[in-house]
């Protein structure tokens, strides 16, 4: 019987005898996590093989085959299995991020509801502040209708004091801030308390007297012509112009002229530069109101009418008259505003200038009389309106001071004096062409036919 040859030995040196040198130098190389397991197959594989392949009497060329395709297949294991586990880690990396992405989405989801429920808080506190503010203001419109719905005059004291209350606010702000800051100012603050509540009444009087005032001049248009003069220092004491108290016996001259002036200058001369002064002098608005009148009235003389000046001489009882003329049996009321173009007559000054020829009629018995209204701007369309409805004639008419306004009048004597427009009786003094008298341009014009100068400046009328 031949004796039976083991493959295992030789074909297991041959394969190591060719693998592991290869190993050794780093010319064969296979994945880490192959090696251990790889070489156990192979072993494995060989174990296997040997003894059918010696069964069989082969001459071990099929062993060496399937050794082959034992190491093939291991090798692809071993890759796939290699794969796998780095699939695995990237697999676990990416599970491992996802779940750190995941809790940090949670963290942030926590602070954002955190944030919305704060925001929530701060919005319905917001809402019930607004609400509160609404119903506060509800309150304050609610008083402010029940006050004027009691009157004019308790609803004006109302708004007085609200103003006054909305002006105090800032103070109130400035108490809190000195009670409330770092090192507390109670005194301080106890202060401006007082202040404050010294300031809120006088502001609440103030205000209503402001609004009374307004009461008058809507109700009585024409105090807005007089308040200037009402509340003038120089109305109630004039002065020379060297700054020394004027009286009425002395000559009003002496406003424009300093004393040298009047004193080394002749009477044609001095007269003549106080003229030119006091038109060259700027003019208050009373003053120039004052001057319009005095045109309006020397244009309706020219045009054959004895004009009464009856606003300058009756000053706050000429009732919205600031002239009258008349003409045979025509009768004029006439009213006269010389204000600015920026400016516009409205209807409640044509309502007053009507009813004031109303009433006119009504104290002159039946009297025919036609309300005329001379301006130095334009007049509204409402305002136009009602004046062709009433029969108001609308005029215009501009600010002139080149007109002749030296009043040369002829007293019941016989004696022929002249009168300067700031003379105390030139608004009395009428003019009458029939008796030699006239309107002289110049100082010299008046002397030259032979009038003079008055010499008591507060003569009554002649």
């Amino acid at each position: 019987m031949p004796q039976q040859v083991s493959w295992r030995v030789p074909i297991f040196s041959r394969c190591y005898s060719a693998i592991l040198p290869k190993w050794s130098r780093g010319q064969f190389e296979l994945p880490t996590a192959m090696k251990t397991p790889l070489l156990q197959m192979v072993t494995l594989a060989l174990l296997c093989t040997e003894p059918t392949f010696a069964r069989a009497g082969g001459d071990g060329r099929g062993s060496f085959f399937g050794f082959l395709i034992v190491i093939v297949f291991t090798y692809f294991f071993g890759v796939a299995k290699g794969r796998q586990k780095s699939w695995e880690e990237k697999r676990d990396a990416i599970a491992a991020e996802a779940l750190a992405k995941v809790r940090a989405a949670e963290r942030d989801l926590i602070v954002k509801q955190q944030e919305f429920k704060q925001a929530n808080q701060k919005f319905d506190e917001k809402v019930k502040v607004a609400q509160s503010e609404i119903v506060r203001q509800s309150d304050i419109l609610a008083s402010r209708d029940d006050a004027f719905m009691a009157g004019l005059l308790k609803g004006r004291n109302w708004l007085a004091k609200f103003i006054a209350e909305a002006d105090s606010v800032r103070h109130d702000q400035i108490e809190q801030w000195l009670r409330q800051k770092k090192r507390p100012a109670i005194k301080s603050a106890e202060a401006v308390t007082e202040a404050n509540r010294e300031a809120r009444r006088w502001k609440g009087q103030s205000k209503f007297l402001e609004y009374q005032l307004l009461s008058y001049k809507e109700a009585y248009p024409f105090l807005e012509e007089y308040e200037e003069l009402i509340l003038s220092e120089e109305s109630a004491l004039e002065v020379t112009a060297d700054g020394e108290a004027l009286d009425e016996n002395v000559d009003r001259a002496r406003i424009f002229l300093a004393r040298d002036e009047y004193e080394r200058l002749s009477e044609v001369e001095k007269n003549q530069l106080a003229l030119n002064r006091y038109l060259e002098r700027p003019l208050s608005k009373w003053q120039i109101g004052r001057f319009y009148e005095r045109q309006v009235g020397y244009t309706l003389e020219s045009q054959g009418y004895d004009v009464t000046y009856f606003g300058a001489t009756e000053g706050l009882k000429d009732l919205g008259r600031d002239l009258i003329a008349r003409k045979g049996p025509e009768t004029l009321i006439v009213q006269a505003k010389c204000w600015s173009k920026a400016k516009t007559i409205h209807e409640k000054h044509i309502f007053q200038l009507f009813a004031s020829t109303i009433h006119f009629k009504l104290e002159s018995a039946g009297t025919g009389a036609r309300p005329v209204f001379y301006s130095t701007t334009d007049y509204s369309e409402t305002a136009t309106t009602i004046a062709n409805a009433l029969g108001v004639n609308l005029e215009r008419l501009a600010l002139d001071k080149s007109y002749p306004m030296i009043k040369c009048n002829v007293s019941r004597d016989g004696e022929k004096i002249y009168h300067l427009p700031f003379d105390q009786q030139y608004d009395r003094i009428k003019i009458d062409g029939n008796k030699g008298e006239f309107y002289a341009l110049t100082v010299s014009e008046a002397v030259d036919r032979g009038f003079r100068r008055a010499k008591r400046y507060f003569l009554k009328a002649g």
